[in-house]
């Protein structure tokens, strides 16, 4: 069975800053895949492709990782 996914998630993001959010697992076969979601609505995997995701703000909550 898959081992408990970890998310890394900055705890404070200076404004303009880009940032890296990472979800992952020590071990599963085969690897899990994994979408970030705002609202229900996954987010694109590239955001610079999507004008209306430039120049947003998403408050996260450190603890779970929900935007």
């Amino acid at each position: 069975p898959p081992s408990k996914p970890v998310s890394r998630i900055p705890s404070s993001v200076t404004t303009g800053s880009n940032i890296s959010l990472t979800c992952f697992e020590a071990d599963g076969s085969p690897p899990s895949t994994y979408r970030w979601y705002k609202d229900n609505t996954p987010l694109p995997e590239d955001p610079s492709k999507f004008p209306n995701f430039k120049n947003l703000t998403y408050k996260m909550n450190i603890f779970n990782g929900n935007l």
